[in-house]
């Protein structure tokens, strides 16, 4: 993690060490405004880019910095006691080494295992797994379920599913997170396809809930990354 980017002040965070780098969260007594533009005010001393992302609940923003990619997820955290409550922001900062896939071969050897041909094994994910048809007539699409850059989606009523596409520009690991992160803040309990996955295969995430807090039953939620030219192509199927 860059030495300049130091916690919200007032915060202290729990870091965590990943594959491919690093990840820092805390919670913060401050909303998400407030905490978006601290961080404004860091990303502009340091002379990076700085364009965050409404999500509807917070913000997401990207960056390159110098010492790695940078992602962090702000987003303000429901189910407060009572309104007089001060605010209780989220934070979470990921630190990606820059061009994993080709540096730091040995290092990543010893985290994950090798990367085999994976096309067998991402077949599984290719059949949708339809609930009853009880379930089927209960099925909504989760309103907070946006897209990358907070708008909605249009969505898709199949037989036993929902879903929706749409583009989404790179880095793919920063969809990953975004998708991930708001899954986990809703209350899913989140899996997701290996950091070190060659981009032609694709990636996915998928988050359970059992039952939704929204839609009250059993929820799963996949989302598919797949690689469409200079972009992806983001796939969301709710069962």
């Amino acid at each position: 993690m860059p030495a300049w980017l130091v916690p919200y002040p007032g915060t202290s965070a729990e870091t965590k060490q990943l594959s491919d780098g690093v990840e820092a969260s805390y919670s913060a007594a401050a909303s998400p405004r407030d905490v978006i533009a601290w961080f404004g005010k860091v990303f502009a001393e340091k002379g990076l880019k700085f364009e965050p992302l409404p999500t509807g609940d917070g913000y997401f923003v990207r960056a390159d910095a110098p010492e790695c990619g940078l992602a962090v997820s702000i987003r303000a955290r429901s189910g407060r006691p009572t309104l007089d409550d001060p605010p209780d922001t989220a934070v979470k900062v990921t630190c990606t080494a820059k061009g994993t896939a080709n540096q730091g071969t040995v290092w990543q050897t010893v985290k994950d295992p090798p990367v085999h041909d994976t096309t067998t094994a991402m077949k599984k994910f290719d059949k949708p797994v339809y609930p009853d048809a009880k379930a089927s007539a209960a099925l909504r699409w989760p309103s907070w379920v946006v897209a990358v850059d907070g708008g909605g989606l249009p969505v898709e009523r199949l037989s036993g599913q929902l879903k929706s596409s749409f583009a989404a520009a790179p880095p793919r690991y920063a969809i990953e997170v975004f998708y991930a992160d708001l899954l986990d803040a809703h209350g899913y309990r989140v899996n997701r396809s290996p950091a070190n996955s060659p981009v032609v295969f694709g990636s996915w995430v998928q988050g359970t809930a059992d039952p939704d807090p929204e839609l009250g039953r059993k929820s799963v939620i996949w989302v598919k990354i797949k690689p469409a030219g200079q972009a992806f192509q983001v796939e969301i199927t709710a069962q």
